[in-house]
C-alpha cells in the first residue's frame, strides 16, 4: 500500500476500535481499498460531498461505519440485496464486505458513477456484484428480482411513492428494507402512513451523537 493508503487504513482501524466495532483485518483492508478508490475517483466525478480526500471521521462514519453496523443485522439466510441509488457505492459495498454471502445489485442511473462501481467490484475482486445502469423503477420488470429480494437498501433517495412501490415490488414476503437516515418514530408507532405495505420492524442508532452531529439512524422496514 502507498503511504496515503496506509494512513487511511490506520485511521479507519482506529475509528472502528474507538467505537468498539469488531471487524476482521480482511474487512478493514477491503473497506480501505474501497475508500481509497472513492477518494481517487471523487477528484473527477462528484461521487460524494463528504471529505473523503482528508479521510475525515465524518466520511468514515457515514460511508463505512454505518453500513458495517447495519451488516450485522443481515440474517444468515439472506441472499439477495438490491441497493437503490448506489452513487458512490455506500452502503452497498460495505454491506457486501460485512455480509459476503449476499449477491448485491447496485442500481445507479448515471453511467459515470456506474463506471466507478464496476471498477470497485473489479479491483476488490468481489463476486456476486451486479451494477445495473438503470432507474430503480425499471427493476420490477426483472423476473429474477421481482418478489425475490431479501433486502433493499437506500440512503439519500427521495422517500416517495415510486421508492415504496419499487421496494415492495422487489421484496419477498418477510423481506426487509434498510432505510439509512430514516425518521425517528414516536415510541410505540409501528408504521408510517407514507409507506403502505411496510411496517417498522426496528430502529437502530448506527453511530452515536458527536460534538457536531446527532446520532445516525437506521430504520428497518418489513413487508406486511
Amino acid at each position: 500500500m502507498s503511504a496515503d493508503a496506509l494512513a487511511i487504513h490506520a485511521r479507519i482501524s482506529a475509528r472502528f476500535d474507538e467505537l468498539g466495532l469488531a471487524a476482521s483485518p480482511a474487512e478493514i483492508q477491503q473497506l480501505t481499498d474501497y475508500f481509497c478508490l472513492l477518494a481517487k475517483w471523487n477528484d473527477t466525478i462528484n461521487l460524494t460531498a463528504l471529505p473523503v480526500a482528508a479521510a475525515a471521521i465524518s466520511a468514515i462514519d457515514r460511508l463505512l461505519v454505518e453500513p458495517t453496523v447495519a451488516s450485522r443485522l443481515v440474517f444468515p439466510a439472506d441472499e439477495l440485496l438490491v441497493d437503490l441509488g448506489s452513487g458512490g457505492g455506500s452502503p452497498g459495498f460495505p454491506l457486501k464486505v460485512g455480509a459476503p454471502q449476499l449477491r448485491v445489485v447496485l442500481v445507479e442511473s448515471r453511467e459515470r458513477k456506474c463506471a466507478f462501481l464496476r471498477e470497485v467490484a473489479r479491483s476488490l475482486a468481489f463476486s456476486g456484484i451486479e451494477v445495473a445502469n438503470t432507474r430503480f423503477e425499471a427493476l420490477q420488470s426483472r423476473a429474477d428480482l421481482a418478489g425475490r429480494v431479501d433486502l433493499v437498501s437506500f440512503r439519500a433517495v427521495r422517500a416517495d411513492d415510486s421508492l415504496w412501490t419499487t421496494a415492495i415490488g422487489l421484496l419477498k414476503p418477510g423481506g426487509r428494507a434498510f432505510w439509512f437516515g430514516g425518521p425517528e418514530l414516536p415510541a410505540g408507532q409501528a408504521s408510517m402512513d407514507a409507506v403502505p405495505g411496510l411496517t417498522v420492524a426496528s430502529t437502530h442508532t448506527l453511530v452515536p451523537a458527536g460534538v457536531d452531529s446527532g446520532p445516525s439512524r437506521l430504520s428497518v422496514l418489513q413487508t406486511a
